[in-house]
C-alpha cells in the first residue's frame, strides 16, 4: 500500500487516469486498463519504472505514462524518453506523457521541451498548483474521494484546496461508513490532508469537528486519537521541559563552579594555559570541579589541581 505523497500522487492518478485525461483536453469514454510493473521486468535498469502506465482502449489506442516529480532532477527527462520508447515498442500506439507536481518551479522545469533527435522536440503533458483545480466539486469528490485528496497533495504548498478539504474528510468518512474504502486507505487518506492542513484551517477543523452534526464513529474515534496523542506529546514535552530545565540548573552551578576555580587561580597568580582551560570547560562532573575547587585554594601549582581526574 503507497504511505508517501510521491506514491500516493502516482496510485491515485494512474486509477483516475480519465479525470487526469479530461482535465488535458481527452474526452475518453473507453475501457482503461491499468499496467502492472510487473510488465516491465525485461526492462532494465529497474529504477526505470514508471510510475504509472495505463492502457486506453481494448484494443489499446493509446498509452499513458503517469509521472510524480516533486523535485528538479536533470536525469528525468531521459528516463521519461526511456519510459515512452519502451512503451512505444511495447504496444505499438502512440502515447502521452503526464508529469503531475506540487511545486510551481518543478512545473516551469518540467514542461521544458525534451530534444533528444536534433530538431525533434517532446513537451510532457504537466499538471500541478497552477493548472490543477483545488476541487472536483463536492458531488464528484463524494462518489471519488481519492479526487479531493489528490488536490489537497498537489495544493500542499499553496494551501488554495483548504476550503475543500472538509469536503473530502466527508466523502472519505461517507465512503468508509458504505463500505466503499478500506479503513486503513481511509486513515491513510484523512493523515495526509490533515498533514497538509495550515495551523488556521487546523482551528477550523477542529471548531467543525467539535460541534458538525454528522461525524460518523470513525471520525470521531480519529478526532479523539487525536487529542488522545496531543495528551500524550503534552505530557512527554513536559516531562522533557523538567529534565531539560533541571538539567540547565546542574549546568549552571557547573558553571559557577568553574568561574570560582578561574577566580580562585587569579586570586593566587596561577594562569590558565589553553588546554587546562579546555579542560576545566570540557568537565561536567560535578563532584569532580568541587574537587578541583579544593585543591586550587593549597595547590602549588595550576598542575596539581588537575592532577586529580
Amino acid at each position: 500500500m503507497p504511505t508517501t505523497t510521491h506514491d500516493v500522487m502516482a496510485e491515485i492518478a494512474a486509477a483516475e487516469i480519465r479525470y487526469i485525461l479530461e482535465l488535458l483536453g481527452f474526452d475518453v469514454d473507453e475501457t482503461i486498463r491499468r499496467i502492472s510493473k510487473s510488465d516491465f521486468k525485461n526492462f532494465k535498469p529497474v529504477e526505470r519504472f514508471a510510475d504509472g502506465l495505463v492502457m486506453v482502449g481494448e484494443p489499446a489506442r493509446l498509452y499513458v505514462i503517469v509521472e510524480v516529480q516533486l523535485r528538479i532532477d536533470k536525469r528525468k527527462p531521459a528516463a521519461w524518453l526511456a519510459y515512452l520508447a519502451y512503451a512505444f515498442g511495447r504496444y505499438q500506439v502512440p502515447g502521452l506523457l503526464v508529469v503531475l507536481t506540487n511545486r510551481r518551479s518543478v512545473e516551469d522545469w518540467a514542461r521544458t521541451p525534451i530534444e533528444a533527435v536534433m530538431g525533434q522536440l517532446i513537451t510532457p503533458f504537466v499538471l500541478g498548483p497552477s493548472n490543477f483545480p483545488t476541487s472536483f466539486g463536492p458531488d464528484l469528490v463524494r462518489q471519488t474521494p481519492a479526487l479531493g485528496v489528490l488536490c489537497a497533495l498537489i495544493h500542499e504548498t499553496t494551501h488554495e484546496a483548504e476550503e475543500h478539504y472538509f469536503d473530502t474528510l466527508a466523502a472519505i468518512d461517507i465512503a468508509l461508513h458504505n463500505q466503499e474504502l478500506e479503513e486503513e486507505t481511509a486513515s491513510l487518506y484523512i493523515d495526509l490532508v490533515l498533514a497538509k492542513a495550515s495551523e488556521t484551517w487546523r482551528k477550523i477543523m477542529e471548531e467543525k469537528v467539535t460541534t458538525g452534526p454528522y461525524l460518523s464513529d470513525f471520525m470521531n474515534r480519529l478526532h479523539q486519537q487525536s487529542r488522545d496523542d496531543m495528551a500524550k506529546s503534552l505530557e512527554q514535552g513536559l516531562e522533557q521541559g523538567l529534565e531539560q530545565g533541571l538539567e540547565q540548573g546542574r549546568e549552571e552551578g557547573r558553571e559557577a563552579l568553574r568561574t570560582v576555580i578561574r577566580q580562585v587561580f587569579t586570586a593566587r597568580g596561577f594562569a590558565l594555559d589553553s588546554a587546562n582551560e579546555a579542560r576545566l570547560n570540557a568537565c561536567h562532573d560535578t563532584d569532580l570541579l568541587s574537587q578541583w575547587h579544593v585543591r586550587a585554594l593549597t595547590a602549588a601549582s595550576v598542575d596539581d589541581v588537575f592532577a586529580i581526574e
